[in-house]
């Protein structure tokens, strides 16, 4: 058995490593046809993204926010449901620390620790209305996480334009959270270390991995999920209560992607603006599809992903690559390194029909 786990990981890593060199091939030609230089386009795009502190810092403030919501649909997806909604369950969650860190700000130790739990429950909350539907009436949670995501940037427009604007700001933004409720740096672990912008972030989104993989495989409900997602009639022959699962599932799922907004919020922008929180939730679908729903994988399936984005900006500015171009570029190596698992996730119905 444990020899065919090896052999089964290593197999999915090396279908990844092909799908990105695969991806890298075919962008590469693309660039080409633009008249640029392929090589000097792929080089801006490393030296951008693990080349130099900054660059490196970029990378993992890029890929922070993304373990949250890879974790949150990849709880969801082993319960057989697509959690698309992660974008909205991240901005509430944003909102609920903000709010909390703005008005019980006072120089208590607690205050962070409160507002990211804040963020976390705002996330669980907003996302039990689709796992209610979802369980007890049958409603599909495509249509329902997705609509409760505009309502979510609805309210995130409202909540930095009225109860929480700045009228300082020029441009729409809410106040800045005071200080003593942000999350530390990593310099105040690290004494007389120069770590920049890094947040104890990072701590939390690895500590979220490790529990989501306990919560999944050495928990009862973690189980049941598992059973559901797997096979729900043969598991509610078992006793599990399919409906009661999957509400449990998409509120896990949301509450990990509030904990994002919260981490989002409270370690780097320290307020509301027009873009804090943009595409993060569906970035997550795509980082879960890549690593395979695994919680433990997600992190460099996040980083992967964090690394594209920062090394997509100095290959626009150093190779002089057009924007477009650039975001095709990484689309497109996305979509084939997704490939094999999309392909996976689309025969699942039929072997299971063929069971």
């Amino acid at each position: 058995m444990a020899q065919a786990n090896v052999r089964l990981t290593l197999q999915s890593i090396g279908v990844s490593v092909a799908s990105v060199f695969l991806g890298l091939l075919i962008a590469g030609a693309i660039i080409a046809a633009t008249g640029r230089d392929p090589w000097a386009a792929f080089v801006a795009l490393l030296r951008g993204s693990v080349v130099g502190r900054g660059n490196i810092e970029l990378t993992i403030l890029n890929a922070i926010p993304l373990v949250f919501t890879g974790l949150s649909v990849a709880v969801a997806f082993r319960a057989g449901l697509f959690n698309i909604g992660a974008e909205g369950q991240v901005m509430v969650g944003g909102i609920a620390a903000t709010a909390i860190g703005i008005h019980f700000a006072g120089g208590t130790f607690w205050t962070p620790l409160v507002a990211l739990l804040g963020g976390a429950a705002a996330g669980a909350i907003w996302a039990f209305p689709a796992g209610w539907l979802r369980g007890r009436r049958g409603v599909h949670e495509v249509i329902t996480t997705l609509m409760l995501s505009y309502i979510a940037l609805h309210l995130t427009t409202f909540m930095r334009r009225y109860p929480l604007f700045d009228p300082k700001s020029t441009s729409q933004s809410s106040i800045t959270v005071p200080s003593d409720a942000r999350l530390p740096g990593l310099d105040a672990l690290f004494t007389g270390s120069n770590l920049g912008r890094l947040n104890i972030g990072i701590l939390i989104a690895i500590a979220a991995s490790i529990a989501s993989w306990f919560f999944l495989y050495r928990t009862t409900w973690g189980f049941e999920i598992r059973a559901v997602g797997s096979n729900a009639a043969a598991s509610a022959a078992a006793g599990i209560d399919g409906g009661k699962t999957m509400i449990l599932a998409l509120c896990v799922g949301g509450a990990l992607a509030g904990l994002g907004g919260a981490v989002q919020l409270l370690g780097l922008y320290h307020r509301i603006s027009t873009d804090s929180f943009v595409g993060l939730g569906f970035a997550g679908f795509f980082i879960a599809l890549v690593a395979r729903n695994n919680p433990l994988a997600v992190i460099p399936a996040a980083l992967f992903f964090g690394a594209l984005s920062a090394g997509g900006l100095n290959m626009q500015f150093s190779a002089n690559v057009p924007i477009n171009v650039v975001q095709l570029v990484q689309g497109l190596i996305i979509l084939v390194l997704a490939i094999p698992v999309i392909s996976a996730v689309f025969s699942w119905p039929r072997r299971k029909r063929n069971a």
